[in-house]
């Protein structure tokens, strides 16, 4: 009898093991996924697959690939590999949840058109390239709340003031108690610029600091920089943006 219930114990598991190896993506989808994430054209299993399409809360996604990390889970997480590709570029991340509901995003390497995040921080009328590198982002309840990293605009134009490139930039963040400090200078460019991001705890963002014209910046933007105020004895102008997610 012992025997016996050991084999069917045995075959049980292995039943149930089967099942969870080979477990749809798209029965999975359809039970677990968040509002904000929609997908078409799903494939594979809940451990490897791929997605045709989708997208993530304002952002559109295509070429959507995942696969399992088994090792995540000796770090009280589920975590996955992740690679898209977006309208103007690319998303590849290890991305990962623990029993709190906190995310962990691990080794991002994204590329963006600046234009998908005009709507979200005021930048109408700029036009560029966001590379963004980070070693760790956490998020809770949707927010960010410890990153380690850079982000880097490259070729930033305002078409509507000049046709020439104002520069590269170049933001390394890093976590603070109030929340998430970015230090911002310029690469190279026509305008000298040394700013601070903010990302606070209480969901509030700013970007504070002074910029001012170098002597090859075109006139008009020379111009358009007036419009900040009075500048200093060095010619620097001070600049803030500032909202809330």
């Amino acid at each position: 009898m012992w025997a016996r219930n050991r084999l069917i114990a045995a075959a049980a598991a292995t039943f149930v093991v089967g099942i969870a190896a080979t477990f749809p993506a798209r029965i999975a989808y359809d039970w677990f996924a968040p509002g904000t994430l929609r997908l078409s054209g799903i494939a594979g299993t809940v451990w490897s697959g791929q997605a045709a399409q989708g997208s993530a809360g304002t952002f559109y996604l295509h070429d959507i690939r995942w696969s399992f990390l088994p090792l995540s889970v000796f770090k009280g997480q589920l975590a996955y590999a992740i690679s898209s590709n977006t309208a103007s570029g690319s998303v590849r991340t290890d991305i990962g949840a623990n029993a709190l509901g906190t995310i962990i995003l691990n080794n991002v390497d994204c590329r963006f058109s600046l234009q998908e995040f005009r709507d979200l921080f005021q930048l109408q009328g700029f036009e560029g390239a966001l590379r963004v590198q980070l070693e760790t982002l956490v998020m809770r309840d949707g927010f960010p709340e410890h990153a380690i990293g850079n982000v880097r605009l490259s070729n930033l134009l305002a078409p509507n003031i000049s046709p020439l490139v104002i520069g590269d930039y170049e933001a390394q963040f890093s976590r603070h108690e109030n929340g998430i400090i970015g230090v911002v200078e310029e690469l190279s460019g026509v305008l000298d610029v040394a700013g601070t991001i903010t990302i606070g705890n209480d969901r509030s963002y700013s970007f504070t600091g002074k910029v001012a014209a170098l002597p090859e910046a075109p006139p008009g933007l020379s111009n358009q920089l007036r419009y900040l105020g009075s500048a200093d004895e060095r010619g620097h102008r001070d600049f803030r943006i500032e909202g809330k997610f």
